[in-house]
């Protein structure tokens, strides 16, 4: 359950992160570390799914 709220507060801050700094100071050389972090994401999030159900 932990897993799973974590990944819940992570994801809008990053989506908000990616917004604030690469759009609209344009840094886009964050833009693959950026990519990574939500690829990575999404096993954790699915495997905390499949734990809490």
């Amino acid at each position: 359950m932990f897993v799973v709220t974590a990944v819940t507060v992570v994801y809008p801050l990053i989506l908000k992160y990616t917004i604030d700094v690469v759009f609209t100071q344009q840094q886009f050389g964050l833009v693959p570390y950026l990519a990574m972090s939500f690829v990575g994401q999404l096993p954790v999030q699915s495997v905390g799914n499949v734990e809490c159900t």
